[in-house]
């Protein structure tokens, strides 16, 4: 997965929203993984490719938003679910 495929708006305002509330989630992707972590930043590199950060214990993950397929959200109480991206 080298090219890079940008996100809708909408989905990029829930990564957002993530990161600033630094919810808890757990995150799948296209190649079958299921991360969790909590998230804490957005990032894009050089090359066009968007990030979000997530910190879990001993490591931080960069997951690439156009592999996500869905992010939950494991916080209670928190202001988004589950959202589905493909």
């Amino acid at each position: 997965m080298s090219e890079s495929t940008a996100i809708d708006c909408e989905l990029y305002d829930y990564v957002e929203l993530a990161c600033m509330y630094q919810y808890r989630l757990r995150v799948r992707t296209t190649d079958g993984q299921s991360l969790e972590g909590t998230a804490v930043d957005a990032r894009a590199d050089g090359q066009g490719h968007e990030f979000i950060v997530m910190r879990a214990p001993g490591r931080e993950l960069l997951v690439r938003l156009d592999a996500i397929t869905t992010m939950e959200t494991l916080t209670e109480g928190a202001r988004v679910g589950e959202v589905r991206f493909r």
